[in-house]
């Protein structure tokens, strides 16, 4: 198990940094990405809900919109609900580049998924689906692995 359980660690760190790495100038980051098909929904949703949907502190998704609002790719809506209510939208520059990242993205993985069995693909999805409904609904802070033997 504790040898799976590295394998499974090592190969989720290689994901990230992919995921993390810097875009080259004028490309946005994997982060902003996921902020844009976050607000590109069709629905207006606030900074809290962006927060929660991508798994980021609220000031982190706070300084994240900020960046796209001075970039240009999203906008601030008063809600007709709720006027204390501030709503996100896309302008259309951000509308854009959200469809055509996704597309590249996409494309991306496509290709990189070519050399799996169909079978392996279906079986890849539904693992990591499990595992990501399995770490957010995990109960409290992680704790440290139990020396082998305890």
């Amino acid at each position: 198990m504790l040898g799976d359980l590295q394998r499974i660690e090592a190969a989720l760190a290689r994901l990230a940094r992919l995921a993390s790495l810097p875009a080259p100038r004028g490309v946005p980051t994997q982060r902003q990405l996921a902020l844009l098909r976050t607000v590109d929904t069709g629905l207006r949703v606030t900074v809290g809900e962006v927060a929660q949907r991508l798994s980021l502190h609220p000031s982190r998704a706070s300084r994240l919109v900020q960046g796209a609002l001075r970039r240009g790719l999203v906008r601030r809506y008063a809600s007709q609900g709720d006027g204390r209510r501030v709503e996100l939208g896309l302008t259309p520059r951000g509308r854009k580049l959200s469809r055509s990242a996704a597309a590249l993205q996409q494309r991306g993985v496509v290709g990189a998924l070519r050399s799996f069995h169909p079978p392996e693909r279906r079986q890849l999805g539904l693992l990591l689906t499990r595992l990501a409904v399995a770490l957010e609904t995990a109960k409290g802070p992680p704790t440290a692995a139990a020396p082998p033997g305890s």
